[in-house]
């Protein structure tokens, strides 16, 4: 993941502000006009490149690609659930807590909900299905709140214990978390300076805080 920030994420700061192929992508995605003759292939290939987007540590950026997403996918649910199962196993908090919430919109904004029992299902083994639930309050949140509405709808398989989706989780607290020392022997250099400014304080262009 730091290898892919240093020249994809950094990369992607501004470009929402700017006339940029990315803004281009999110604001087609976004727009109301009618994409039903557009294969479900191509929309999926939008929506993976849309989800990469997702790694920028601009908010405004990773919201306007949220909710692109929800309104490219709320009406291509079997397109949702590829998705879901593509970036299950992505290595970065802000993509996969972004598909659960993008997955939520559209579950509660379709009309389609004969599709929805297979939305739950999978959020179900790929969340709550496990030994140890993925710790991310937001995602396990979101998650959760999938879960319940399309039990609400009747529409929950057997294969889902309710139960298993409700607090306490008992994750696990993890015992390996650098210290700052470490981190900053690894990243404070010039490759990672806007990441580790982003998260650790501002970094001036000499690298002195």
């Amino acid at each position: 993941m730091p290898n892919r920030d240093a020249f994809w994420t950094t990369q992607l700061k501004y470009k929402y502000s700017e006339d940029s192929t990315f803004r281009h992508l999110i604001d087609w995605a976004w727009d109301d006009f009618d994409k039903s003759y557009i294969s479900d292939d191509s929309i999926e290939l939008v929506a993976t490149a849309l989800c990469w987007i997702l790694t920028s540590t601009n908010r405004e950026l990773r919201d306007c690609s949220t909710k692109a997403l929800v309104n490219l996918l709320e009406n291509r649910i079997p397109v949702l659930i590829r998705i879901i199962d593509k970036f299950d196993a992505v290595d970065d908090p802000y993509v996969w807590e972004r598909v659960l919430a993008v997955a939520l919109g559209c579950v509660l904004r379709t009309k389609d909900h004969h599709e929805l029992g297979a939305v739950a299902e999978i959020v179900y083994t790929k969340v709550f299905d496990t030994e140890n639930v993925y710790p991310h309050i937001l995602l396990r949140d979101y998650a959760r709140e999938i879960i319940e509405y399309v039990s609400h709808l009747g529409l929950i398989t057997e294969k889902i214990e309710l139960s298993k989706t409700k607090p306490p989780y008992k994750s696990e607290w993890p015992d390996d978390i650098p210290t700052k020392d470490e981190l900053k022997s690894l990243y404070y250099q010039k490759d990672y300076w806007d990441l580790w400014g982003s998260v650790m304080g501002a970094v001036t262009s000499l690298g002195t805080p």
